[in-house]
């Protein structure tokens, strides 16, 4: 049976007339600011009605004035995004259709810039250039080819008594914490803001001063990966919060994992699929593609990122990530 899909149409008309917006959003100082904004720039937003078809997802809504504030603070809402990128495809697609809509229909560059900068924030635009960039590159090559050296080293020397990589394991994974003995060094010493520290990743503080834990290799490939053992998840990442905790983390600077990260936003959407496939070559790949992304953009030697991520691979073995 043919599923029916929803078809939203492109219309450049408001969500709302400014009159109700005004009245609507009175009440708080805050909220007679964003009114104002939203009030300037009633001209600008367009192709309401699919803006309107995307709906509520996850207790989030994207109305009007707050795409507004989406566009001019895109880091004030990377929960709701990741959110709508990673579990809820048929909106994301909506939304970015609203978005091309808006940058070919706009005549004010202004607006048209800030959306653009939005969609390069969370790399959802149709091109990505440092992406490209970093794939194609020989640094990248070289670090790939010196990375996969480097697990393929760490696994015959691992004691591989200590693992037992069976479903019962992966029941475990998804709903018991799980930390290691000190003895097995999984872990690095000191603050976990500190940067290039790695833990679990629900070891690592809520606050985190600037760093954010990296989840090598992605959250959702590793979601993938269980589900294609047999495990029970849920659709909903923040419902699996023992699994994400569990899995395994290494902090570096916010702003670098927007930028630098070969899985953020965007550029996870086909890419957790094939990485489920192969966790470890996902591992060797997102390691390489930070290390480049480090000494291409940033000019920095990525030496001690590589050094510590030993750490982290060791651990994913002992997850059983990498059978």
């Amino acid at each position: 049976m043919k599923k029916k899909l929803t078809l939203f149409i492109l219309i450049p008309s408001l969500l709302i007339s400014s009159s109700i917006y005004a009245n609507s959003l009175l009440g708080t100082v805050g909220e007679i600011y964003v009114a104002k904004k939203v009030l300037n720039h009633k001209k600008l937003v367009l192709g309401g009605a699919l803006l309107v078809g995307i709906g509520s997802f996850a207790g989030y809504k994207i109305t009007k004035e707050k795409f507004l504030d989406m566009i001019e603070h895109p880091q004030d809402h990377e929960d709701m995004m990741l959110t709508l990128i990673e579990e809820h495809p048929l909106k994301f697609n909506a939304f970015k259709a609203f978005l091309n809509y808006n940058v070919e229909k706009t005549d004010d560059m202004e607006y048209k810039q800030s959306i653009l900068e939005f969609e390069d924030y969370y790399h959802i635009g149709n091109n990505d250039e440092v992406a490209y960039k970093i794939e194609s590159s020989s640094e990248y090559q070289q670090y790939l080819s010196s990375i996969k050296a480097k697990i393929n080293d760490i696994e015959s020397e691992l004691d591989k008594s200590k693992m037992q990589c069976d479903n019962a394991y992966y029941q475990k994974l998804a709903n018991s914490p799980i930390d290691f003995p000190d003895n097995l060094k999984l872990s690095e010493d000191g603050d976990n803001n500190n940067i290039y520290a790695v833990n679990r990743y629900g070891n690592f503080p809520s606050d985190r001063n600037g760093y954010t834990p990296d989840h090598i290799p992605s959250y959702k490939a590793v979601e993938n990966f269980l589900i294609k053992k047999g495990i029970s998840l849920s659709s909903k990442r923040r419902d699996n919060r023992i699994l994400d905790d569990n899995l395994t983390a290494i902090s570096i600077i916010t702003s670098e994992h927007q930028a630098g990260s070969r899985t953020y936003g965007g550029r996870n959407l086909k890419r957790n699929i094939e990485d489920a496939k192969n966790l470890k070559l996902a591992t060797a790949e997102d390691i390489a593609f930070f290390s480049a992304y480090l000494i291409l953009f940033k000019f920095r030697d990525p030496t001690d990122y590589i050094k510590a991520n030993e750490t982290l691979i060791k651990r994913n073995f002992y997850l059983c990530l990498y059978n």
